[in-house]
């Protein structure tokens, strides 16, 4: 099928965000003195709003009060990201070879439209999307499909002429479920079985989902 459409996640995917996070998660369990590892971080990775706050929970149980740790882990990662920001690497180069392909572009991110925007402005990469969807302006989040569905629905593109981009499980799991086919690429967590079976691939980086993009062009 022609590939008319592809959809971005963002955090872990185009902006290098979750290590960030990551850090921010082991200060704030520091600060608290909580003995908490990293690993919890990646289990609630992809995740937002009360899904993150009822994983959270489960891994704080009694220690502490888990609205004040995020609001603390919050703090620290929105400071760092002041400075921190990062394209992930093969980015903008993908972005700039869709363009030319005159394929289109679109975000599906479970962050706000406010923190998306500007940060996508920051980085100088806004222009490159036709539509952009947030995480506030969905019911239910990743691994549920909706906003790849509203994308769909948005653009007016079938979902045999898009593809998804997703680093997440829950990404990839979203995709899946919106019958899209996928492209992973790993950041945080590794794929396990079920992304394997659910992904249409899974690559290490940007630039390479941009050379299988090509691949499958030349197909056409």
């Amino acid at each position: 099928m022609e590939l008319k459409l592809v959809i971005f996640d963002v955090d872990g995917l185009l902006l290098d965000t979750e290590r960030v996070w990551k850090t921010a998660w082991q200060e704030t369990a520091a600060a608290l003195h909580l003995p908490i590892d990293a690993q919890g971080f990646d289990q609630l990775v992809g995740r937002n709003g009360r899904d993150y706050e009822e994983g959270l929970k489960k891994i704080l149980g009694d220690q502490w009060d888990t609205k004040m740790f995020m609001a603390e882990m919050r703090r620290i990662g929105m400071k760092k990201l002041e400075t921190e920001l990062r394209l992930k690497p093969g980015a903008r180069e993908i972005l700039e070879y869709l363009k030319e392909e005159r394929i289109s572009r679109a975000v599906a991110t479970a962050t706000s439209r406010i923190l998306t925007e500007e940060r996508l402005n920051r980085m100088k990469i806004q222009s490159f999307f036709s539509c952009i969807c947030c995480g506030d302006e969905i019911c239910r989040r990743k691994p549920f499909p909706d906003i790849y569905l509203k994308v769909l629905e948005t653009t007016g593109c079938s979902s045999k002429n898009a593809l998804v981009l997703e680093d997440s499980p829950v990404g990839v799991e979203a995709a899946f479920r919106a019958q899209i086919p996928c492209i992973m690429i790993p950041d945080i967590i590794q794929p396990g079985l079920k992304e394997r079976k659910r992904a249409e691939d899974i690559v290490e980086s940007l630039f390479d989902a941009k050379k299988r993009i090509e691949e499958r062009l030349c197909r056409v």
